[in-house]
C-alpha cells in the first residue's frame, strides 16, 4: 500500500463514492458525496 497523495484526493469525483482509500499503517477512509463536494471519512 502506498501513501495517499494530495493529487489523488483532489482527483476524487462523485463516481468514486463508496470506494475505500487505504494507506500504510492501517489508515482507511470511505469516500462519500456531499452537497458541497466529495469527502473522505476515516
Amino acid at each position: 500500500m502506498a501513501k495517499i497523495t494530495i493529487k489523488e484526493l483532489e482527483s476524487l469525483t462523485a463516481n468514486d463514492a463508496g470506494r475505500i482509500l487505504r494507506e500504510d499503517g492501517n489508515l482507511a477512509g470511505r469516500i462519500s458525496v456531499r452537497k458541497d463536494g466529495v469527502s473522505v471519512s476515516v
